[in-house]
């Protein structure tokens, strides 16, 4: 598979495929690594239709399967691809495709068998920590989507989508960005749409959007100054 996309499986996974949201710089189109590292990225852009997929909930005893994608920015020092991605197989990310095909960055797609998501992303995390201490977490996802994608998510069009949206514009939620693509919260959509009982939800989606939007919102809630914090908390509602 080349230096630029190697696989840390354990005998009992199966090869998985990467997943990453198009709108993400490395997903699309990979350029030379590092300075060091010459070799070419390799070409790594699969749709969010794709990704949503393959995303299952397969229950085995009391665990299930969770898909996620965690992208990290590098620092200097961790040039080497090959030893870093040793040093995460050794660190229990064996069960995760690893894509270092943008320089300074690197995203880990685990396919993890836990009894929660919570449970799942918290040891990747955790993993990731003590193999790659000076990683800086980009984000985690499934998390930020547009319309397009949750329409994938549920298997309807976009057309019905953006129908539903509109008819119910009082209560469908508040997206995040708003511009020429909107985005949202992917767990708040799907939260609203299991509260309206006329859509079948994959468990396991469902489960992870919500905890990778947790890590995501905590991620940056580190920016927030105390000071900030609390005289903005009850004027943002």
């Amino acid at each position: 598979m080349g230096t630029d996309l190697l696989p840390l499986q354990r005998s009992r996974v199966p090869l998985r495929r990467i997943l990453y949201y198009q709108c993400v710089e490395y997903a699309e189109e990979c350029g030379e690594s590092c300075a060091s590292h010459q070799a070419r990225g390799r070409q790594l852009h699969v749709s969010v239709r794709q990704s949503f997929r393959t995303i299952n909930g397969l229950k085995q005893g009391n665990a299930m399967e969770y898909t996620f994608t965690l992208k990290y920015r590098l620092s200097e020092s961790d040039c080497d691809h090959e030893a870093l991605i040793g040093r995460l197989g050794a660190a229990g990310c064996d069960d995760a495709l690893i894509g270092v095909g943008q320089p300074g960055r690197i995203a880990l797609a685990f396919t993890r068998e836990a009894d929660s998501a919570q449970t799942a992303l918290m040891s990747a995390l955790k993993d990731v920590k003590s193999a790659v201490p000076s990683a800086a977490l980009v984000e985690a996802s499934p998390d930020f989507v547009g319309l397009t994608d949750v329409a994938d998510a549920i298997g309807v069009t976009r057309q019905n989508m953006r129908k539903l949206m509109l008819a119910n514009a009082d209560t469908f939620p508040s997206p995040v960005h708003e511009g020429s693509t909107a985005i949202w919260h992917l767990a708040e959509v799907m939260d609203w749409l299991k509260a309206k009982g006329t859509y079948q939800l994959e468990q396991a989606v469902h489960e992870i959007a919500e905890t990778t939007m947790q890590v995501n919102l905590t991620k940056e809630a580190q920016r927030l100054t105390p000071r900030a914090e609390r005289e903005l908390r009850t004027l943002v509602k």
